[in-house]
């Protein structure tokens, strides 16, 4: 992007506590724009139902949403005080936000989380509680809330806040999600009492004041100047970006292959990670600011173009000021990867997802992930290893969320070695292990990776696939599974009855007892599931079933399977000269919900597994 015939004009930045000023100048009247960032007077939530009475003024975290069938609102208080005694007149505020830092997202679905003016300011944080909380007016705005958190949630409140600036000074809000008694998911935020104090939230004040004009003053509009240095820092985040990715990338990568070795990472290197993440955060709120404010710019008053430009110029120099420590974060990986790698007992793959024998590449050195045969003592015999490769090359989108290392670690314990791939599917690689796991990709399977794994099973190798519910299967499998007499459909498995919670999280209990694959399952055995149900004609057997109070619906709410007929969520079906294990869930793989998925689900995965390889007697 060009900056030619930006205005020239310099910008001076007064940093005093929160407060920023930037002097510009309209053509008529020479204004300063000031932001200013106020902390909460009081921040607290409140909870229905047994928890009607107590309070949580004192809380490091604010809750959201409906837990367990509690429903819960947050409830935060601002003083303008500060604002009032510096506002001469003549000042106008240009906008009025409120920032909270979602330490912890959804457990699952994306709720809305929406603002809304209370007019009785008189609440307190240490006394507030359901029985008690104020009455809440209109609503000022809206934000969707997922299950990544460790993000800013932003909301504009700027007309209430001018509302109360010529009022009594006070803003209160009420964050309470949409359809509050219906959703099943919540998300913490960070409150004023959290130790992590740059994740507090905050009302932030864009305003403008007018000065003494000094002459001669020739010039462009107050909206003209904004909108030219928006562009301008526009132009040097899009300079810094791509190094920033690749960095962000290579970081990424090297923790997967760490978590998938079992590494410990040292405390300092953690906190490292931690304020990277939080930096990355910070990053992402600014830059969704500056996008919003760019927008309303357009399309209502060029005055917002000063807004946007104070936000992208924050994105711009936090992007800038983080590179050199993510530099060192990468090397010291680097360093911990390099020594866990050499130990001959942890099979890892290096960053290219290609494994080698103590092969040097130019970022790390990782020992073999094919010892395709290793030497026993006595008799001179040859015992083999059973190898399995983890897909991570697609998004995958339980395993980064919660992990993996359950599913590792009982792995490893059958005397398996496991690697991790982050590059694309080719059958040179596949042919080296016994076995591939692929867990629903988020990113499409290309043509090239779906014939290299048709042709893996063809020519004797083992996958196991799972799917997910309806909103995220992904198409490809179903294009991968052509043939097999297996399909995932597009439904998501109920049970108003078996379910740790809700109807979306239920359990799964009927199992094919003539199949080798359930031999390690107890009896009357529950299992955690979430994700949707498969079709199956020709050869291919049912492995586990719903329970008859299941069924499974469509995006459009219909139903597809009836009650009482036990749904089909595993099956089991050879191909070519190999087999394949298909499941419905993906989260079933992970260590969502403290381990309790991959614990319930690992009788059958094993069962699952030791049946591919041919090991199940």
């Amino acid at each position: 992007m060009s900056n030619k015939g930006l205005w020239s004009l310099v910008i001076v930045l007064l940093l005093l506590g929160g407060l920023v000023v930037h002097p510009v100048f309209a053509q008529d009247t020479q204004y300063e724009v000031k932001v200013l960032k106020l902390p909460p007077s009081d921040d607290t939530y409140v909870k229905n139902g047994k928890y009607s009475e107590s309070n949580y003024g004192t809380a490091y975290k604010l809750y959201v949403g409906n837990y367990k069938g509690n429903v819960e609102r947050i409830y935060i208080k601002f003083d303008l005080g500060e604002l009032k005694s510096i506002l001469p007149p003549g000042a106008e505020i240009v906008s009025a936000t409120l920032h909270m830092y979602t330490y912890y997202g959804t457990d699952e679905k994306t709720i809305r989380v929406d603002a809304y003016e209370v007019l009785d300011d008189s609440w307190s944080e240490n006394s507030l509680t359901w029985e008690n909380q104020p009455a809440h007016g209109s609503l000022l705005d809206s934000v969707a809330v997922g299950p990544q958190g460790k993000e800013w949630s932003v909301w504009n409140v700027t007309s209430f806040v001018r509302s109360k600036l010529s009022g009594d000074g006070k803003v209160s809000i009420a964050l309470i999600a949409e359809n509050e008694t219906e959703i099943s998911d919540s998300a913490g935020y960070t409150s004023k009492e959290s130790k992590f104090t740059n994740d507090h939230p905050y009302l932030e004040i864009v305003y403008r004041v007018p000065v003494k004009k000094e002459e001669p003053l020739p010039k462009p509009k107050l909206g003209t100047r904004g909108l030219g240095l928006s562009l301008y820092y526009s132009r040097e985040y899009a300079v810094y970006k791509s190094t920033f990715e690749d960095l962000v990338t290579t970081v990424s990568t090297l923790l997967g292959e760490l978590n998938a070795s079992n590494a410990t990472i040292p405390e300092s290197l953690m906190e490292e990670i931690e304020s990277v993440n939080r930096t990355i955060a910070e990053i992402q709120k600014e830059y969704s600011l500056y996008e919003n404010f760019s927008i309303e710019a357009h399309s209502k008053t060029p005055l917002l173009y000063v807004p946007a430009m104070i936000h992208i110029r924050r994105a711009t120099v936090l992007l800038k000021s983080t590179l050199p420590e993510l530099r060192t974060l990468a090397a010291e990986l680097k360093d911990l990867y390099k020594k866990v790698s050499e130990s001959p007992s942890t099979p890892v793959s290096n960053e290219t997802g290609q494994t080698s024998t103590n092969q040097t590449t130019e970022n790390v050195t990782a020992p073999s992930n094919v010892t395709s045969n290793q030497t026993a003592v006595s008799n001179a015999t040859t015992t083999h290893v059973t190898r399995v490769l983890i897909d991570l090359s697609h998004g995958q989108h339980y395993f980064t969320k919660y992990g993996f290392k359950g599913l590792v670690e009982d792995i490893k314990k059958l005397g398996w070695n496991v690697s991790v791939t982050h590059s694309p599917l080719t059958y040179d690689e596949l042919k080296k292990y016994d076995v591939v796991i692929l867990a629903n990709p988020r990113t499409k399977l290309s043509n090239e990776e779906i014939s290299a794994l048709r042709k893996y099973v063809e020519e004797g190798g083992a996958l196991f696939v799972a799917g997910d519910w309806y909103k995220y299967l992904n198409p490809t499998l179903n294009e991968l599974l052509e043939g097999t007499g297996v399909q995932f459909e597009k439904t998501e498995l109920m049970d108003d009855k078996e379910n740790s919670g809700r109807p979306y999280y239920p359990f799964v209990g009927i199992y094919n007892r003539d199949c080798p694959v359930t031999k390690f399952i107890p009896e009357n055995w529950k299992m955690y599931y979430n994700g949707d149900t498969l079709n199956v004609t020709g050869d291919a057997v049912w492995i586990i079933r719903g329970y008859k109070s299941s069924y499974a619906v469509d995006a459009s709410k219909n139903t597809v399977h009836e009650r009482g007929s036990e749904p089909v969520v595993a099956v089991a079906v050879t191909f070519g000269k190999g087999k394949i294990v298909v499941y419905g869930s993906s989260k079933a793989l992970s260590d969502a919900y403290y381990g309790k998925y991959i614990k319930s689900n690992w009788p059958f995965i094993k069962g699952a597994l030791l049946w591919l390889v041919g090991e199940e007697s």
